[in-house]
């Protein structure tokens, strides 16, 4: 390759890295039923796979490894009174094993109460030894509570790609909005 090409392909590579660099998530804002509004990647995709039946709303992309849930629950007439109380039981049992889940976050979120944490983890399999790596994830759980329902919301990707994709994912989150505040 002579000086030429090869400047050229640095000059592409670089440009390339600039552009990715300064590229902003575009997110569309989803309406579930007129009860309650979240934002998504414009790069996730509705799906019913994760949860059918149980989730109002499901997005994924499996390029990105990236999913999301939303889990509405009516108030009346559930044995957990407080939204602490619904939380820990969202948590008391998670399905990855040597689950971490950091202490939960308190935050009001668009004038309801919240509660938020992040676990990690691998899925259920059999290994003979470490978990491999595109089997470590990592969650942002939250847990939002309105005047008559509760809300846990799950966002997930591999461990891995956390980093890259925490931006996405606290924007998510920020976004949920309960319409008949």
């Amino acid at each position: 390759m002579n000086s030429k090409n090869k400047i050229a392909v640095v000059a592409i590579a670089l440009s390339m890295m600039v552009i990715s660099c300064g590229h902003k998530t575009t997110f569309k804002e989803i309406d579930i039923n007129n009860q309650y509004t979240i934002s998504v990647p414009a790069y996730m995709q509705v799906t019913n796979e994760l949860l059918p039946g149980i989730a109002s709303l499901q997005y994924e992309n499996d390029s990105a490894k990236l999913y999301l849930l939303v889990i509405d629950t009516a108030r009346s007439g559930m044995r957990e009174g407080s939204l602490k109380a619904f939380y820990d039981s969202a948590v008391a049992q998670p399905a990855l094993e040597s689950a971490q889940i950091t202490p939960a976050k308190f935050k009001m979120l668009g004038g309801d109460s919240a509660y938020t944490s992040e676990m990690t983890g691998a899925i259920s399999g059999q290994y003979s030894g470490p978990a491999p790596d595109s089997m470590k994830m990592f969650y942002k759980i939250e847990v939002v509570g309105s005047a008559d329902r509760f809300y846990q919301i799950l966002i997930w990707s591999q461990l891995s790609r956390a980093e890259d994709l925490k931006g996405d994912m606290d924007k998510v989150l920020a976004s949920f909005h309960d319409i008949h505040r």
